[in-house]
């Protein structure tokens, strides 16, 4: 809960575009397993707070490496943060995430 709350901390202090609450937790989510330098310095956060908010989804698919190699489960997980970002429900994106994506070439239409 401590770790969340300080995503969400980071969240608010970075982010300079009004955000829905779905939005928001997308990117309270995104930044709790990425940590806040990952915010800071994204494309992500610049274009967000450009008013770019069309550009989050794809901006989150880039972030699926571990070790410099892409895992299919942070695949999993950017698209459903992407989905929740643009307002689909929470537990439908995770429950499509982990139904429909079995590679790294999986990006389901939202």
């Amino acid at each position: 809960m401590r770790d969340m709350k300080r995503a969400a901390m980071d969240v608010h202090a970075r982010v300079r575009t009004p955000l829905r609450a779905h939005e928001a937790a997308a990117l309270i989510s995104w930044t709790y397993n990425l940590g806040d330098g990952a915010l800071r310095t994204s494309t992500l956060l610049r274009k967000l707070n450009a008013g770019e908010k069309t550009a989050v989804p794809d901006e989150m698919r880039r972030w699926i490496n571990q070790g410099g190699k892409p895992l299919v489960g942070l695949l999993r997980r950017r698209w459903a943060e992407a989905a929740i970002f643009i307002g689909k429900d929470p537990v439908n994106a995770c429950v499509r995430a982990w139904r429909e994506i079995d590679s790294l070439d999986d990006w389901p239409a939202f």
